[in-house]
């Protein structure tokens, strides 16, 4: 299992209803080399990148992760005679969870390969009747994208057929749905994008939300990463801001026993610290021990308020098999600590 996890495979893509070629924008020339030459990734990053958005049924964001992560790890298969992710047979239940999970993260994956965003440009749109799952703020520019991920191919036609109705509730730069096959028999994981053409002209976000949305992506993450005082004084925060109309700086007060707080993990001289108590995923078979991370200077800027430089920050991604670690642009660590 773990093996898989850490094994580069090659994620077929596809123009799905021939509308790729009508692309607009500098990204159409990625788009088409994807589509051209797949998706080249390490199946550990998919639920990586899907950690801080996925919203799942757990009552809290550890539990949900720590489910999600053991739904997936028990769907990757990687055949040492193929280039491609397949995925195991697994139980019903199983089956709809890593589902899901894994579309949103090889959508968002793909996305910000497309794009050349970061993470935290990336937002879950929230709300009811007919939406589209996430927004991407880029360079003064909008991208919305649905994500979907479908066991069989006839499930197809009525999630393509949403697609357009879900995106006319939103205005956009560039809209994307993005359907991955998930096949249970033995044939690779693939990637189908439909109707990328989007609006044009659209209002470019404030510098004020793009503050806005990386505090409250870093947020998620500080709790993912067991910083529960650090994320409640985030949130606070974020709420006066928000009340005000206007970005309040001045360093978070946060007691230096908590600043202290949690095991650090260093890789490439880079040093990643987690308060997350070990979460073990059991199931029949195996368990897994999972921590999640911030870098360190990541943590650093949440402290002194400094969310301007995380604006422009990008960690290097790493993954190390050895460590059983995996690294995201972010500044995230999740790290696999037991498997019994």
């Amino acid at each position: 299992m773990l093996r898989a996890l850490f094994t580069k495979r090659n994620i077929p893509c596809h123009d799905a209803d021939g509308s790729c070629k009508f692309a607009i924008g500098p990204h159409k020339r990625i788009l088409i080399e994807q589509i051209n030459n797949g998706l080249s990734l390490y199946p550990i990053q998919i639920p990586h990148y899907a950690s801080v958005h996925y919203v799942g049924r757990w009552g809290t964001l550890s539990g949900r992760f720590c489910n999600a992560f053991l739904n997936i790890a028990a769907s990757f298969d990687a055949p040492p005679d193929s280039q491609y992710l397949t995925l195991k047979n697994e139980y019903h239940e199983l089956k709809t969870n890593s589902s899901e999970i894994i579309g949103v993260g090889l959508a968002t994956i793909s996305m910000c390969r497309i794009f050349n965003a970061r993470l935290p440009e990336v937002s879950r749109i929230d709300g009811s009747g007919k939406r589209c799952d996430y927004r991407i703020s880029k360079n003064r520019e909008i991208i919305i994208y649905e994500a979907r991920g479908r066991e069989h191919k006839s499930d197809f036609t009525k999630a393509a057929k949403e697609i357009p109705a879900k995106k006319q509730a939103h205005v956009a730069d560039y809209k994307y749905g993005i359907i991955s096959s998930l096949p249970r028999d033995g044939m690779p994981v693939q990637i189908y994008f439909y109707d990328p053409p989007g609006d044009e002209h659209v209002n470019p976000p404030s510098h004020f939300e793009m503050l806005i949305n990386t505090a409250k992506y870093y947020e998620k993450a500080s709790r993912l990463s067991g910083y529960f005082i650090l994320a409640d004084k985030i949130n606070s925060r974020i709420n006066k801001c928000l009340a005000q109309g206007d970005w309040i700086e001045g360093e978070l007060e946060i007691p230096e026993n908590v600043i202290k707080m949690g095991d650090e993990y260093r890789i490439q001289n880079l040093s990643f610290w987690s308060a997350m108590q070990p979460a073990i995923a059991p199931s029949r078979d195996y368990k897994i021990g999972l921590r999640f991370g911030l870098h360190n200077r990541v943590r650093n800027y949440l402290i002194r308020w400094q969310i301007n430089s995380l604006l422009e920050y990008t960690c290097p991604e790493i993954i190390d098999y050895e460590k059983k670690i995996s690294i995201a642009q972010d500044g995230t660590l999740l790290k696999i600590t037991s498997v019994a």
